[in-house]
């Protein structure tokens, strides 16, 4: 089991290494998820990135909001960007939550006045 989890691992480093290139080997993640949810906990950048990205391309919005809580090493701002533009707005409220954690106030603010989430600014 080790030895399949250095391959995992392996394979997230190098070939998911540039995330601008996640996007298009999302169908390559999901054949790595319950890999990627077992070693989150190392809290690494790439894997996060991989993660969120895959549960953001299943429109899973509650696993994405488990996983930015539970691990930080991901860039924020670049993640509340992306879904500040997403159709659903669970997935906007989440960029407002995202902004709010990094002091931009005013995108917080007036995310949520676009999508009339007007106790979500104020909490």
């Amino acid at each position: 089991m080790w030895n399949l989890l250095k391959l995992y691992h392996f394979l997230i480093e190098n070939e998911f290494k540039n995330y601008d290139g996640l996007l298009s080997k999302v169908n390559h993640l999901k054949l790595v998820k319950p890999y990627l949810r077992a070693v989150q906990s190392l809290n690494n950048k790439a894997i996060n990135e991989a993660l969120n990205s895959l549960l953001i391309e299943e429109e899973d919005y509650q696993g994405l909001r488990t996983s930015i809580d539970a691990f930080d090493n991901f860039d924020n701002i670049a993640l509340a960007q992306k879904l500040e533009k997403h159709e659903l707005i669970e997935f906007r409220r989440i960029a407002a939550y995202l902004y709010k954690g990094n002091n931009r106030w005013k995108q917080s603010v007036e995310l949520c006045k676009k999508d009339r989430l007007y106790k979500v600014s104020h909490n």
